[in-house]
């Protein structure tokens, strides 16, 4: 798919006493082996990949560190408990085994402050290791979601002084390609001449072997490990004051922060910036080849401006903290990034395989109920938003009660959206987070669309969008494949059994409709649907059968199935739900597009943050009672 202050200078003497014990410790524990030395590969190495996972995270890892074997380049897994250190010597792969620093479980990390600490200073001791005991001259740490495509290599040379390099979360390639002062933009502040709006990521980073690099490791382990930061601190971040506990990243922007009004370049390259008092030259890695799940899986610009990344970092996820390793292995999977895969025959050449795919023409249905609800067909765009996802949800409840019936397996198609989601209601303005270059409407993640954790959870037979594209999939498959399309109507006279006519489907139909009109082509390996609507299947033969089928559907839609956010402080004012068909067992209804009236609580008294969202033109009290918003809204898009 992809053609602050210095806490360890300023900490008082039996501070710091007491922390020189501490990195003693783990520069002790964290000395390889010399006997064999397994690490033979890496000593000296211009360029290693370093990772870190525990075995909460073994499929993460796995993929990281066979996308970084695609490379061919030589990597180190940093292994954070006993069953990933024992994962690593099963396969082969080398490692540090420094579970013992950190008292390593199975556990999630982020929902243990103390231990998710711990594994930052663990990180980066481990990297000041590599480049001092390696003598390594490179170390390029990524987190285990990311996924690498291509060898940075070449990229960091054209960089020769720098010593530090950082990915950031600017979500703007635009903005970075213009590289101008007072761009006032979020996210992109590290660009010189800017004061405001710096998100350096510490997810990947490269760290050349000199003096300035490990001064800067050596402060920044120090920081996460000095005990006046143990609980909790008060700390500017994006212009707001919050109680936060000192995490790696954290810590990081504390020490980059410290000291910098205006950010500056270095005179010898103006993509180099002077940091920590003049005494690192620190280079942003570029958003366009050093992508945020937001910039690589949203905004697609890599694909849309013909680059291929270097490596695609899966964050911006949608879904709760306890289902992020699913949501991003869903996306990885999508765009071709999910190597882990390859290791299951299963997954691209399951014996007897049998695929069901449609067309997605939302866009067209999503035109027709505009030009018959507003003059021009000028629907607001959010309007416009939550008729799409009414249309997909429909026409995918009956794919896969389809596919259900024909015992095939679905094949999702291509999603389209008209509004961004985001937990900060200004992205109602526009329907684009700030500072992104999103074009409306756009190919949105599936799982924009559908609950890919829920459809895992629930055993749903699915594969994601551009599967049949991939080269994993046997040829077999790929020149097996029959099409059958379906009609505005019943047609009069249907084919007879061996007649020459091809089948066709159309709306209301039986389950044992459905099953002759396909029967022909049961043979091929791809059955695509064109034309597919909502409303194609009248339900199933059976009570049971439909009831079931009901409460599957219900249980992968129940959850997360709305636009957000609109408000803060109030669920009913923040998420609109989107509409879902009526279930089989209730009877049949053919498809409607949802109609909006202002909610009962837009005249309810708010605060002014809340008020001023809902003023926007384009949220719903106002574009459903006031023609002028409504024609603002609809010339957002």
């Amino acid at each position: 798919m992809f053609e602050g202050a210095d806490a360890a200078g300023a900490a008082g003497g039996r501070q710091q006493q007491a922390l020189v014990g501490t990195q003693q410790q783990q520069q002790q524990q964290m000395r390889p082996a010399q006997q064999g030395d397994p690490l033979a590969s890496i000593r000296g190495a211009p360029l290693v990949f370093v990772s870190f996972a525990n075995g909460a995270f073994q499929d993460m890892l796995t993929n990281w560190v066979l996308s970084v074997q695609r490379l061919r380049l030589p990597f180190l897994v940093g292994a954070l408990d006993a069953r990933m250190a024992a994962e690593c010597e099963a396969r082969g792969w080398p490692h540090l085994d420094v579970s013992a620093l950190i008292k390593g479980d199975d556990s999630m990390f982020r929902a243990k402050f103390t231990t998710f600490r711990n594994m930052g200073a663990t990180k980066v001791q481990l990297v000041l290791t590599i480049l001092e005991e390696l003598q390594v001259e490179t170390v390029m740490v990524s987190d285990s979601d990311t996924s690498w495509l291509r060898d940075p290599s070449e990229y960091l040379a054209r960089f020769p002084s720098a010593d530090f390099f950082i990915s950031t979360d600017c979500l703007s390639a635009a903005v970075e390609e213009a590289w101008q002062p007072r761009h006032n933009q979020p996210r992109c502040g590290h660009i010189p001449g800017n004061g405001w709006g710096r998100a350096f990521n510490t997810g990947i980073f490269a760290a050349r072997n000199s003096p300035a690099t490990k001064r800067l490791l050596e402060q920044w382990r120090d920081l996460l490990l000095d005990p006046k930061h143990t609980t909790e601190e008060r700390a500017s971040v994006a212009g707001t004051t919050v109680t936060l506990g000192i995490t790696d990243q954290l810590a990081m922007h504390y020490l980059l922060e410290e000291g910098v009004g205006l950010i500056e370049a270095t005179q010898d390259n103006p993509h180099i910036l002077w940091l920590r008092n003049h005494t690192l030259r620190l280079h942003t890695l570029p958003a366009l080849h050093f992508p945020s799940g937001h910039v690589a899986f949203v905004q697609r610009l890599p694909q849309r401006h013909g680059v291929e990344p270097y490596v695609v970092h899966a964050t911006f996820q949608r879904f709760p903290n306890n289902m992020h390793a699913v949501g991003k292995r869903g996306r990885f999977r999508e765009f071709g990034l999910w190597w882990l895969d390859q290791e299951r025959p299963d997954y691209y050449a399951a014996p007897d395989a049998r695929y069901l795919t449609y067309d997605n023409d939302v866009r067209r249905v999503v035109g027709q109920v505009a030009a018959q609800r507003y003059k021009d067909g000028a629907m607001p765009v959010l309007y416009k938003h939550m008729v799409a996802m009414a249309y997909q949800i429909a026409q995918f409840r009956d794919a896969l009660a389809a596919a259900t019936m024909v015992n095939r397996t679905l094949v999702l198609p291509t999603s389209w959206c008209w509004c961004e989601y985001d937990w900060t209601p200004d992205v109602l303005e526009s329907c684009k987070i700030k500072g992104t270059d999103t074009q409306l409407p756009f190919e949105c993640p599936a799982d924009f669309v559908f609950h890919i954790p829920l459809m895992d959870a629930n055993g749903v037979r699915y594969r994601v969008p551009n599967f049949l594209q991939q080269p994993q999939v046997p040829e077999a498959v790929r020149w097996s494949q029959a099409e059958v399309h379906v009609l505005p109507a019943k047609p009069v006279q249907q084919p007879s059994p061996g007649s020459l006519v091809a089948p066709a489907l159309w709306p209301r139909m039986s389950q044992a409709e459905l099953l002759q009109a396909v029967a022909p082509l049961q043979q091929a390996a791809v059955l695509t649907l064109r034309g597919m609507q909502p409303g194609l299947l009248e339900g199933f033969s059976s009570t049971e059968q439909a009831q079931a089928f009901d409460a599957l559907f219900l249980n992968i839609t129940k959850h997360e199935h709305y636009w957000c956010c609109a408000a803060v402080g109030n669920s009913l004012w923040s998420s609109f739900p989107y509409a879902r068909p009526q279930p089989f067992a209730s009877g049949y209804a053919p498809w409607e597009a949802p109609t909006w009236e202002a909610p009962a609580w837009c005249d309810a008294e708010m605060d002014q943050r809340n008020a001023g969202y809902r003023a926007f033109a384009n949220h719903p009290c106002s574009f459903l009672r006031n023609a002028t918003a409504a024609a603002i809204a609809a010339a957002i898009a």
